[in-house]
């Protein structure tokens, strides 16, 4: 054991570390408000010197130090998270450093101490920027071919934005047009554009699944020669039962599909298509991610992941659910269209036998990931407070998202969590007073399974996990977003960023001098 390094941990200074955090995140949002003046200045530079060889040189040059510029603004949010946890849990060590502990402790407390530097060294490694995010090979990829759309999936949501804005309006309109499939899914995108792309997606899918559906009704009428299944010969049914298996699937996604519809025509202007896909005929569920506002404008955004058993299906319902918090939240600031709600299945949701697993759930917080990133890059200068609120087992998806290090959400919100996949709230690469949970009386998820620590861990209303409890005054495991409950009332309060009307069971409310990511 090293009485040095002993000494060194009860003298360190976490403060210091939150400084440089702060500065690193300083450094994020001014190359994010430069790579907006270059956005800016290259719309001007169009307008004023629209033709011939010294405005085409003079665009490229634009183009490439904003696609470069936008290229150092995630990296800098990431040094700034990895810098911001290294805070944190060497605050912890450093007091576990000034109690009493025997030499075996010490040498445990000291082995700790070693990993997280080692951890912290690994992470602000990997937040280097590449060498280059100029051009096309290995940068942003110029102009709106669908070999440019392509080269896209590949990119951070903050090189989608700097190409999207290269492009004129009438490459943005032609690729919208004839490259919806790839758009809809960009992180990246303004959030207006995206709708559009995934609106005509929908349409296609309704009809594609539609004449699908009509074609195969027609096959098995041929294949069984007109004779409903009763009186199908046997001889018949090896033909027709493969026939029948495809039209009840085809059916079901076109249900799923039709009921997105449905959904976003009840909510009018008001809503926006962020996401759709039917899934497939091997067993994926369908996605689905609808905004209700605009992301892009709001100074507060909730992203609503649900948990087991959910598909396209429950569309309306969950989206109700999403814009009764967002009004609620809405309600709380200063100008009304402050607060944005986003509903969030961009994952294929588990059924109860697979509810389980932690398989969905790490696929799923490797997809909110880069949708995160996607809010932060496609907003406007400005506030950007993100709320990521996980119901059941979408509570689990988004802990897996903290888990790995790169969830850049500003508050994390677990609802009758059946557990969060560690023992610790400051495993989630937050400050603790930014974690929340909540659970209602007869909850069998949050209350009997998230008792459970086998299962997905300690459930984050357990005292010892470290997070803050707000109180709870609904019944069972689907009521948390009652009308006029203190149990809505406490989740607004943390989406609007007003801690200070939170009501809590236990815990303490987040200060201002936390670092903002």
């Amino acid at each position: 054991m090293s009485t040095a390094e002993l000494t060194a941990l009860r003298e360190a200074d976490p403060a210091s570390w939150l400084r440089a955090a702060q500065a690193w995140q300083t450094l994020a949002d001014d190359l994010d408000r430069a790579r907006d003046d270059l956005d800016q200045g290259a719309r001007g530079l169009v307008e004023g010197w629209s033709a011939g060889l010294g405005a085409a040189a003079a665009r490229q040059s634009i183009d490439a130090q904003a696609s470069s510029v936008a290229g150092a603004v995630v990296p800098a949010r990431r040094v700034a998270s990895a810098l911001e946890h290294h805070a944190y849990a060497l605050a912890s060590l450093r007091a576990l450093a000034s109690a009493d502990l025997g030499e075996a402790e010490q040498t445990e407390l000291l082995a700790r101490s070693r990993a997280l530097d080692v951890a912290t060294g690994a992470a602000l490694y990997a937040s280097s920027p590449p060498a280059s995010v100029e051009g096309t090979e290995g940068g942003v990829g110029y102009g709106a071919d669908r070999a440019a759309v392509e080269a896209q999936r590949s990119r951070t949501p903050e090189q989608v934005r700097a190409w999207w804005a290269s492009l004129t309006p009438s490459q943005r309109a032609t690729a919208l047009r004839d490259d919806a499939d790839i758009l809809g899914w960009l992180d990246g995108l303004p959030a207006a554009d995206r709708d559009v792309a995934n609106r005509s997606q929908l349409a296609g899918g309704i009809d594609a699944l539609s004449t699908q559906a009509a074609d195969l009704q027609r096959r098995i009428v041929r294949a069984s020669l007109g004779l409903p299944p009763p009186l199908t010969p046997p001889i018949l049914m090896p033909a027709v039962i493969p026939l029948v298996q495809q039209l009840a699937d085809v059916r079901s996604r076109l249900a799923g599909l039709q009921a997105v519809r449905d959904a976003l025509a009840g909510f009018g202007d008001g809503a926006l298509l962020l996401g759709v896909d039917a899934g497939t005929g091997t067993g994926r569920d369908g996605r689905v991610v609808v905004a209700v506002g605009d992301p892009d404008h709001a100074r507060h955004t909730a992203v609503f992941v649900p948990g087991m058993n959910t598909d396209l299906r429950d569309t309306a319902g969950d989206v109700a659910r999403v814009a009764t918090l967002a009004r609620a939240a809405d309600a709380l600031t200063q100008a009304a269209g402050d607060v944005a709600g986003v509903y969030w299945l961009g994952y294929d949701a588990p059924d109860t036998l697979d509810s389980l697993s932690y398989g969905p759930a790490r696929a799923g917080g490797a997809q909110l990931v880069p949708f995160v990133d996607g809010l932060r890059a496609a907003h406007d200068p400005g506030t950007d407070h993100i709320t990521l609120v996980g119901h059941s087992y979408g509570s689990t998806v988004v802990a897996e998202a903290a888990l790995a290090g790169a969830l850049h959400a500003d508050d994390i919100v677990a609802a009758g969590s059946p557990g969060m996949h560690t023992d610790h709230a400051a495993d989630m690469h937050l400050d603790p007073r930014h974690v929340w949970g909540g659970v209602a009386s007869g909850d069998p998820v949050g209350g009997s399974l998230g008792e459970l620590p086998f299962v997905h861990g300690d459930e984050p209303t357990d005292p010892a996990f470290g997070a803050n409890q707000f109180v709870v005054d609904t019944q069972g495991h689907s009521s948390y977003w009652s009308p006029g409950s203190a149990s809505l009332h406490n989740q607004a309060a943390i989406v609007a960023g007003r801690y200070d009307l939170v009501g809590l069971v236990h815990g303490a409310a987040p200060g201002d001098q936390l670092v903002h990511r």
